[in-house]
């Protein structure tokens, strides 16, 4: 037996050293293209804190990379004005504080920008649900947000974004964790954001969403990167997309980025 469980780690180990963590170039390609055309016409704002700057970082190097397209990415806490059509984005609120970003993002839609928007979309970062996390309470929290902007704007779009989630500690060791049903340290925060997910695509899957955490847990071959616990199937970020375990790198946002012009496209 303990031949056997040697010859398995050594197994893992070799396994772990093979794979590939380069990760894809993302380019982008003629539909990339197309999608920002039809946005052009379009005002657009998104709330965020860190994960969403990686994502407008994304957005900003694609958009660098066409000649095609003039598509004006805004930093509204770096300008006072903004042209006739614009993609507008500002951080909201503080990390850890989901409920103020939910404050801050209905503010800044009624004292900043007036209503004066096609769509506006906010996302929590992955820092704001942890294991201690009354899932249930912060989304009622958010729910009665989107219905007060909504109430206020009824012509404006919501789109939902679904919680960015973590990488696992990844290497060989969370292969025989995984292998003998041991939990990763990131494994219980990561229960919680999918179950915020998990409610909010329920709830709101007649409506627009964005779904960040399915993007970032899916390989360039349609595996996604998920565990097991009590016989329910979570997911995770993937690791190629990743440089610390949360936020996004240079192939990771850029792939979040092309998803959230498709969704955006998809649901005007």
């Amino acid at each position: 037996m303990r031949v056997y469980f040697i010859f398995i780690l050594i197994l893992l180990m070799c396994l772990s050293c093979s794979e590939n963590n380069k990760g894809e170039m993302v380019m982008p390609n003629k539909d990339f293209v197309q999608e920002l055309k039809l946005l052009q016409d379009k005002k657009i704002y998104f709330g965020h804190q860190s994960v969403g700057k990686n994502i407008m970082q994304g957005l900003t190097d694609l958009v660098s990379m066409q000649n095609e397209v003039e598509f004006p990415v805004i930093d509204l806490d770096a300008t006072d004005s903004l042209p006739e059509y614009y993609f507008a984005h500002s951080r909201i609120g503080a990390n850890t504080n989901p409920e103020g970003k939910c404050d801050a993002f209905a503010d800044l839609i009624d004292q900043k920008i007036s209503g004066d928007l096609d769509v506006a979309l906010m996302k929590f970062c992955y820092v704001d649900i942890d294991e201690n996390t009354d899932v249930q309470a912060l989304f009622n929290y958010y729910k009665d947000t989107i219905e007060k902007i909504r109430n206020q704007y009824p012509e404006m779009t919501i789109l939902h974004v679904t919680v960015p989630l973590m990488a696992n500690s990844g290497g060989w060791k969370i292969k025989v964790k995984r292998l003998i049903n041991y939990q990763d340290y990131t494994d219980p925060a990561n229960i919680k954001r999918n179950e915020f997910n998990n409610l909010l695509l329920e709830t709101y899957k007649n409506e627009p969403i964005f779904d960040l955490a399915r993007v970032e847990s899916t390989y360039p071959d349609g595996k996604r990167e998920s565990f097991k616990n009590n016989g329910k199937t979570y997911y995770s970020l993937i690791r190629d997309y990743t440089h610390d375990g949360g936020h996004l790198n240079a192939t990771g946002r850029k792939l979040v980025a092309q998803e959230m012009i498709r969704s955006l496209v998809k649901n005007l």
